[in-house]
């Protein structure tokens, strides 16, 4: 009986702590994306499951012959916790990302983001190899898998970067949230010399 009670134990503290790194995790997300009242309800169950984890193990950690069983399962939901946000937060797929192609394929590719209703703007570019066509489109994060794995098969050869967006304007409105950390990023290449401008 007493065995099964230790385990039981173990068992909610590891749980517990899975949980509340998770929130953790998509706390510090919401904060990036200017998500503020997600934040608050985030911030405040992960506090509370961190408070009931944490007062069962400092209870027992020193006290208990069974202690370092729950201080393990403690430790182990800590870093078992950032992976299940992560992938949480991967699922959820919050924000925008701007996409940048060069490629040679150009009117294929031009075709398939066409037919798939994404407005890309295109440009000539110019390299030591020969010409290319550049493009960039800004999409919801959950469709740059996608738009890659197809602009790759149109084009093994392309050059692809994905890049976070801090905002999106569109006829003088705002439809993308500011990211606030966006700022503390330093600026290098072509957006350090337009912030110098």
């Amino acid at each position: 009986m007493e065995l099964l009670f230790v385990v039981l134990t173990a068992t909610w503290i590891f749980f517990a702590r899975v949980l509340d790194v998770s929130f953790g995790t998509l706390r510090l997300v919401a904060i990036v994306r200017d998500r503020p009242f997600a934040a608050w309800v985030l911030g405040f169950f992960e506090v509370l499951i961190w408070l009931a984890a944490s007062a069962q193990v400092l209870a027992t950690v020193f006290t208990d012959p069974y202690g370092v069983v729950y201080a393990t399962a403690y430790a182990f939901g800590f870093a078992t916790g950032n992976s299940v946000g992560l992938m949480i937060e991967r699922k959820l797929a919050i924000g925008d990302r701007t996409i940048h192609i060069l490629t040679r394929k150009g009117d294929d590719v031009r075709e398939y983001l066409d037919d798939e209703n994404y407005d890309a703007t295109t440009f000539p570019c110019y390299t030591k190899t020969g010409p290319l066509e550049g493009m960039m489109l800004t999409v919801r994060r959950k469709h740059v898998e996608p738009i890659l794995r197809k602009v790759r098969e149109l084009d093994p050869d392309v050059v692809t970067l994905v890049e976070d967006v801090r905002e999106v304007r569109k006829a003088g409105m705002q439809i993308s949230p500011v990211n606030p950390l966006s700022t503390l990023v330093p600026r290098t290449g072509w957006r350090a010399l337009v912030k110098k401008k």
